[in-house]
């Protein structure tokens, strides 16, 4: 691994900001509510109109479920708005590109101005000016010309200005967005954890929607830095990032909150759901697997999941709840608790368990079935045996 590549972030960060794709969803919703009073004033019976408010609710509803991680996810979104305006500027029925929804390709260029990278958004205002232009030769007003010069300073000026603020407002949201990344992962750290998931806890809460948060936890990683090499603990780390990665999915958010702990908060999922889906990505039990001198090891991960309740009245107190629980299942393995990380939140001396139901045993997920000596000479007759 070159030098280069080991400093790059283990997952893949969204190159899309928090803050910015939590407002995405604004954007289609402001024009479906445009269209649909200009329709009701100006063009009562145009059923391109109505069907173009209905494309833009629509569109909102997906980004407001499934908000975009990348540039290409808004650019792809942004696009389908642009083909909904050549929908309404290619009818005769709503007065073509110099009737009133011109607004549509003015909002469009402005509002993901601000929201997108400035290679995307010069992409993207190209192609507000191209599908302007082509409406009016296909579908020519009266007045062209004279039309055409009127609406085209609002789609060059306002979009232009929208650029020079977006560049401050991007490098701002930039540096905070990094002030609460783990360097090493690309995921959150315990501070984006808590800034994020507050808004998405009192989100769930207001709309009465689930909530659950997941805590992983290795027990073995300096074993395996220490038997099997520090090149075998960065792989098991990098597999168990690029899992948490790939189970962030929608509003859900994965975070390093410890050194070799991680949590994922799961919106719109009961305690049943997020369990399946960690088992879903990390296996049943929750592992990591890796080929080491051509035998495959196994690495147990703990973890613990509880929902959102009305005993957890912030994010932070529905993480110590979980992290008590974590604790007490690997206390139960009768194993020596590890030195407390030092917990994200405030200090709570004596915590109230939310299920006081013992623990089954297969409720708890063991570390690893045997020793790793064992594991690397399983199955080797002539392998030294492990000393005792």
């Amino acid at each position: 691994m070159s030098r280069k590549s080991s400093r790059e972030p283990i997952g893949r960060p969204s190159s899309v900001s928090f803050r910015l794709r939590s407002l995405e969803y604004l954007l289609p919703w402001a024009l479906a509510a445009c269209t649909a009073w200009t329709a009701i004033f100006m063009f009562p019976t145009a059923l391109t109109a109505w069907g173009m408010a209905f494309v833009a609710l629509v569109l909102g509803a997906w980004s407001r479920a499934f908000p975009a991680r990348a540039p290409s996810v808004m650019m792809l979104r942004a696009v389908l708005l642009l083909v909904g305006a050549s929908a309404l500027h290619l009818s005769p029925e709503t007065a073509g590109a110099a009737g009133p929804f011109y607004f549509w390709p003015v909002t469009i260029a402005c509002g993901f101005a601000l929201l997108l990278e400035r290679p995307w958004a010069l992409g993207l205002f190209a192609l507000c000016i191209t599908e302007y232009a082509l409406a009016l030769w296909l579908l020519p007003p009266v007045n062209a010309w004279r039309d055409a010069l009127a609406s085209s300073i609002l789609l060059i000026a306002f979009p232009a200005i929208a650029l020079v603020f977006a560049r401050s407002v991007q490098r701002s949201d930039a540096q905070v967005e990094a002030s609460l990344t783990d360097v090493q992962t690309g995921l959150y750290n315990a501070a984006g954890l808590f800034a994020h998931g507050q808004e998405l806890f009192h989100a769930c809460r207001r709309e009465k929607r689930p909530l659950s948060l997941a805590l992983l936890q290795f027990r073995d990683m300096k074993d395996v830095s220490l038997i099997l090499g520090r090149t075998a603990a960065r792989t098991v780390f990098v597999n168990t990032v690029g899992a948490l990665a790939r189970a962030t999915q929608g509003r859900s958010i994965a975070a390093r909150t410890g050194r070799e702990e991680f949590a994922l908060l799961l919106p719109g999922m009961n305690q049943e759901q997020a369990k399946s889906l960690l088992e879903d990505r990390l296996g049943r039990p929750l592992r990591v697997v890796i080929e080491v001198r051509k035998r495959k090891v196994t690495i147990m991960l703990d973890s613990a999941i509880l929902p959102a309740r009305d005993r957890s009245p912030t994010l932070e107190a529905l993480y110590d709840q979980v992290r008590h629980r974590l604790m007490r299942k690997r206390a139960q393995l009768n194993d020596p608790q590890p030195a407390a990380q030092d917990s994200p939140s405030a200090a709570v001396p004596l915590l109230e368990d939310t299920d006081s139901a013992p623990l089954s045993r297969l409720e708890i997920n063991p570390t690893l079935p045997m020793s790793l000596d064992q594991l690397l000479s399983h199955g080797d007759p002539g392998a030294p045996k492990p000393r005792s």
